[in-house]
């Protein structure tokens, strides 16, 4: 559809008035402009309720504890229901040499020994997680 792209034409009921109207028959109408959600939707967009748009997803924020003997720990704001391979991911692309992928990284949660999967999804009761390092 070409912006602004409507043709007019004298309303012929009344030949003595200089008014124009849109034309019915037009290739453009307004209605072409108007989104259609449900189609946005189907298409991966704006995710919709009874055609009213969702809330975007609330934030969590996690703490990682980098290295705790040091102190270093970082804190990431990740979207609820993301999960252990999310936190990974953001945690390598703030290695300033670009080398850390997230393969390299094994987290478990603070006080615990047990290796989180890449599939896990966190919650507000496990937001507090250790990069466990090689012996």
């Amino acid at each position: 559809m070409r912006r602004g792209h409507y043709r007019t034409r004298n309303n012929s009921s009344n030949n003595n008035n200089n008014h124009s109207h849109i034309d019915s028959s037009s290739s453009s109408t307004l209605a072409d402009a108007k989104p259609n959600f449900e189609s946005i939707q189907a298409q991966g967009g704006v995710p919709s309720h009874n055609g009213k748009p969702l809330d975007p997803p609330q934030k969590m924020q996690v703490v990682v504890h980098v290295d705790r003997e040091l102190g270093i720990l970082l804190a990431l704001s990740i979207p609820s229901g993301a999960t252990v391979r999310d936190v990974k991911q953001q945690l390598s692309s703030q290695d300033l040499t670009g080398e850390t992928t997230p393969e390299d990284l094994r987290l478990r949660l603070l006080g615990d020994d047990r290796i989180l999967s890449d599939a896990e999804t966190l919650d507000p009761t496990n937001l507090e997680l250790e990069v466990v390092h090689s012996s």
